[in-house]
């Protein structure tokens, strides 16, 4: 009877060490499934995150695009508006000056004639208007309009 109940004790402990086990794996795997479920929504952020990313970096550089674009329309433009001044004949008196912009003497070949009467080279005419569309002299508005922006 001795030995009965000591193999009933034993059992009873058996019993008990794999309900403890049972519950532990249960725990460790509740803990696993935990732990996958909290790492996918961290990747899922991450995702969301380096795709946030990239579409702001396209929006910046279709910005960037679309300002150099109306900054090179602009260069033609100034350019196209300083070809289409007239230029200084070789009988007159304003040649005898300097350009107001490099203090060098003019020519037949390179000097443009403003609107409000003005010489300069035509180099230094298309630099000065690509920074402001005025008249580097006197601010008379050489270019307007879409241009000028």
């Amino acid at each position: 009877m001795w030995l009965l109940q000591r193999i009933f004790a034993m059992i009873r402990m058996i019993m008990a060490i794999s309900q403890t086990c049972l519950v532990l794996m249960v725990r460790s795997v509740a803990v696993a499934v935990q732990t996958f479920l909290h790492c996918r929504l961290l990747v899922a952020q991450l995702l969301q995150r380096l795709h946030d990313s990239i579409y702001d970096a396209l929006d910046s550089a279709m910005d960037y695009i679309e300002r150099v674009h109306d900054e090179i329309h602009k260069y033609n433009a100034v350019g196209r508006c300083v070809l289409c001044m007239n230029k200084l004949t070789a009988d007159d008196d304003r040649l005898k000056d300097a350009c107001a912009v490099c203090l060098t003497s003019m020519d037949v070949h390179t000097s443009r004639l403003t609107p409000c009467g003005h010489v300069f080279h035509g180099k230094c005419l298309k630099l000065c208007l690509r920074v402001l569309p005025h008249c580097p002299m006197c601010r008379y508005q050489l270019i307007t309009g879409a241009i000028a922006h």
